[in-house]
């Protein structure tokens, strides 16, 4: 690898931007208004009656094409569009919309994908999945935050400005002493990301539910059909386990277990959820699942409203009780945290979702794997970590999507978007780190941060619209690595972050050793697009007069343009 050479300049940080809006704003939007007024995100949506879908409007958009229930395409579009506004079930001569009747279609969840064709003539997806419920519950919706209409009163994460981390340089500190380090990069007729590359939402629900209202659709417990003990609504699950042996299958009967679950298993035990099956702490209890058995299997189940305190979780077994399987579980609306992970633990598919602070957290826990359901990444079906951090508390220990440290994760095939800090962040010597085929997008800070850590492999994610903090300097990357060495970034598509792929070098003397360097830094072969605002980098550069430039770190073969690229 060639060591960068120091300039006086960042040749990437000129790079146009005015495309990134247009890249944020075009998504499907949903009213209830012809007018399209006080439109909210379509995606993670219920709905009846008549709605008005439409994609917003940009000035660089020539054509949408429309997708009903055909996520792969395979269908001709239901209608095509070009010119604006498009809107899903055509424009009436008067310009307002035409409505769709969703009674057309069964009740349950449902999509609408749609394929944009920009000026430029590139292409890029979109989807969204929502729930229709004419004969079931009332509609809600979910609104984004990067939406520029007027919200909902329902609104779940409200992108509030948060204060910057510790890592950030002091208000007082002067610039930094060391000039940036120039990436080598060829022209944008490099060779495109591999092809294994995610394009697409996952098909899960991003649905934020609440007290009485559906919970994320998923596939039924895979544990159900063996049998076993029966936890009612009206039982105390700790009584019931109480009486019998290490090893045993409940199975955890439909209904809302209200303030009655609260238990530490024994080793071996398995939960299996029947479909409905949700357990409630009221804000009362602090946790469903806790204590140091091993092997303990948790499949189809919804655990919400628990109040485990600061730094806890819903559930949170001790980071020793090793090689729980947590299956198609829904963590949503918890005091602090959704999960805590344990040592060896897979977290296969399921939702974290709209937590106080945190979708899914981990102390020293090592051998972490979070995956999709069925093993194939080309199902993108994995954990949804989303709207996390609701409170807006300060993030400088933890918030968003999922943090870590000192141990080995494995996440692949996850959706982790719109959290009110950071998608993914690991932090205190985390080691051993395969971060690959995610979709992380619009989440506050940075997508992905790599924080005084070790050995990480980031690879084949698409990065989209991160960073909306805004904080300047080389922050809120779509992927940052922090004083953190023998890194590798390859193959993964960015576009509209506020930064794109950088390093930072700062003198943390905290939790060491080893050093904290930024050393060991190689990031080649991705595709990075319409950086935020005003022409932000990507690169390298130190706040402490660190000589860069000595350092085992190379940019090469990435492909830079300033026009979007989802």
């Amino acid at each position: 690898m060639i060591a960068l050479a120091l300039t006086a300049t960042l040749a990437l940080s000129v790079l146009g931007i005015q495309s990134t809006s247009a890249s944020t704003r075009s998504r499907l939007a949903l009213s209830l208004n012809p007018d399209r007024s006080n439109a909210v995100r379509l995606d993670g949506s219920t709905v009846k009656g008549k709605i008005y879908v439409f994609v917003r409007n940009s000035e660089t958009l020539d054509k949408v094409d429309f997708y009903l229930d055909s996520s792969s395409r395979t269908k001709p579009p239901v209608r095509s569009e070009t010119d604006p506004p498009f809107d899903f079930a055509g424009t009436a001569d008067d310009g307002t919309a035409v409505p769709y009747d969703t009674s057309k279609l069964a009740d349950g969840s449902h999509s609408i994908s749609v394929v944009l064709t920009w000026s430029n003539g590139t292409t890029s997806r979109r989807r969204a999945n929502f729930t229709v419920a004419n004969n079931a519950v009332a509609p809600t919706t979910n609104p984004s935050p990067t939406t520029t209409t007027t919200a909902s009163p329902t609104a779940t994460n409200t992108a509030s400005p948060a204060a910057p981390t510790t890592t950030a340089p002091a208000a007082t500190t002067a610039a930094p002493t060391t000039t940036t380090a120039t990436p080598t990069t060829t022209s944008p007729a490099a060779p495109t990301p591999p092809t294994q590359t995610p394009t697409s939402k996952p098909s899960q629900s991003s649905t934020a539910p609440t007290p009485g209202a559906t919970t994320p659709a998923s596939p039924a417990a895979s544990c159900l059909s063996g049998g076993g003990v029966a936890i009612g609504a009206g039982d105390d699950a700790q009584s019931v386990v109480n009486a019998h042996a290490a090893g045993t299958t409940y199975i955890v009967k439909t209904g809302i277990h209200l303030r009655n679950f609260s238990m530490q298993p024994k080793s071996g035990d398995r939960f299996c959820g029947e479909p409905g099956t949700v357990l409630d702490g009221g804000r009362s209890m602090a946790s469903a699942f806790s204590g140091g058995a091993t092997n303990v299997t948790l499949d189809s189940i919804t655990v919400r409203d628990y109040n485990p305190g600061r730094q806890g979780a819903a559930i949170q077994p001790q980071p020793r009780a090793s090689g729980w399987l947590v299956r198609n579980v829904s963590a949503l609306h918890n005091g602090w945290a959704g999960l805590l992970v344990a040592d060896g633990m897979k977290i296969l598919g399921g939702h974290y979702n709209d937590n106080d602070q945190l979708g899914i957290g981990g102390n020293a826990a090592t051998g972490i794997l979070l995956d999709g359901l069925d093993g194939d990444p080309e199902t993108m079906d994995g954990p949804e970590l989303a709207r996390n951090h609701t409170l807006h508390a300060a993030c400088e220990w933890e918030g968003g999507g999922m943090k870590w440290d000192v141990g080995q994760v494995t996440i692949r095939n996850a959706y982790v978007h719109d959290n009110d800090c950071r998608g993914l962040w690991a932090d205190i010597n985390a080691r051993g780190a395969l971060i690959e085929y995610n979709l992380i997008e619009n989440n506050f800070r940075e997508g992905v941060f790599y924080e005084i850590s070790q050995d990480a492999v980031i690879r084949y994610n698409n990065v989209y619209g991160n960073g909306h903090a805004a904080n300047g300097w080389y922050w809120d990357a779509g992927i940052l690595v922090n004083a953190s060495f023998n890194v590798e970034v390859y193959g993964n598509r960015l576009s509209g972050n506020y930064n794109g792929i950088t390093g930072v070098q700062q003198d943390r003397p905290d939790s060491t050793p080893p050093a904290h360097l930024l050393d060991n830094y190689q990031v080649h072969d991705n595709l990075i697009c319409a950086t935020g605002g005003g022409g932000h980098p990507t690169g390298v550069v130190a706040d402490n007069g660190a000589n860069l430039a000595a350092r085992d770190i190379s940019f090469t073969r990435n492909t830079i343009q300033s026009s979007p690229c989802e």
